[in-house]
C-alpha cells in the first residue's frame, strides 16, 4: 500500500500543488480521505481478479512483455516520472503486477459489458410482450407526428387514461374516460 500511495502522492502534488495534504473536505484531511479511497480500490482490484480469475482468464506473458515495454518506452521519454520510479526503486515486477491488474480490469470491464448486452436482449424481449402501467399528468412530445400516434393509441385503447393513471392494455377505462365517468376500485380509489 505504501508504494501505490507514493503513486498516488506523486499524481497529487502534480495536479494540486504539495499543499493538498494539510487541507481538509467535510472536515476530513484530504491525505486520510486518499489513503480510504486507496484502500477501497486494493480491495476492489482483488475482488476483480478474484472474479475474472473463477472465468479462467489469464493476461499471457507476450501481452505483459509488450505492454510493458512499451510502458518502459514511453518512461524513457518522461524524465520527471523516471527518475520519480528510480527513487521510489520500483521494479520491474513492481510495474508487471501494475500492467497485469489492469489487464484484469479490461477483462472484468469486458465481462461487465457482455452481461450487459446479455440483459438488455432480455430487457428488450420483455419490453416486446410485457404490459406497462405508467402514472403521468402529462404526455410531452417534440413534434405533431408524435402526437398524433400517441393520440392514435389513446383512441385504440393501446393505452388506456382514466384519472392520473395510464394503462398500457384495452380496458373499459378508455370508454370511462371518454365519457367523464371515473369507476371508483374496490379499495375507494378512483381509476
Amino acid at each position: 500500500m505504501i508504494i501505490i500511495f507514493a503513486l498516488m502522492e506523486h499524481a497529487y502534488n502534480d495536479m494540486f500543488g504539495e499543499n493538498i495534504w494539510t487541507q481538509e473536505i467535510g472536515g476530513r484531511p484530504v491525505k486520510e480521505i486518499v489513503k480510504e479511497e486507496l484502500l477501497e480500490n486494493m480491495i476492489r482490484e482483488k475482488l476483480i481478479m478474484a472474479y475474472v480469475d473463477k472465468s479462467g482468464y489469464e493476461p499471457s506473458e507476450e501481452e505483459i512483455k509488450e505492454a510493458f515495454d512499451n510502458f518502459k518506452e514511453v518512461l524513457e521519454t518522461d524524465e520527471e516520472t523516471k527518475s520519480f520510479y528510480e527513487e521510489m526503486s520500483f521494479g520491474d515486477d513492481f510495474i508487471k503486477n501494475q500492467i497485469k491488474s489492469q489487464f484484469y480490469a479490461e477483462e472484468f470491464n469486458n465481462m461487465i459489458r457482455e452481461d450487459i448486452k446479455q440483459d438488455e436482449e432480455k430487457l428488450n424481449a420483455l419490453y416486446e410482450t410485457e404490459t406497462v402501467l405508467v402514472s403521468a399528468s402529462h404526455i410531452l412530445v417534440n413534434d405533431d407526428a408524435t402526437m398524433a400516434l400517441v393520440q392514435e393509441n389513446l383512441t385504440q385503447a393501446k393505452i388506456c387514461r382514466a384519472g392520473n393513471r395510464v394503462f398500457s392494455r384495452s380496458c373499459q377505462c378508455l370508454k370511462w374516460w371518454q365519457s367523464g365517468i371515473l369507476p371508483t376500485w374496490e379499495d375507494g380509489t378512483r381509476i
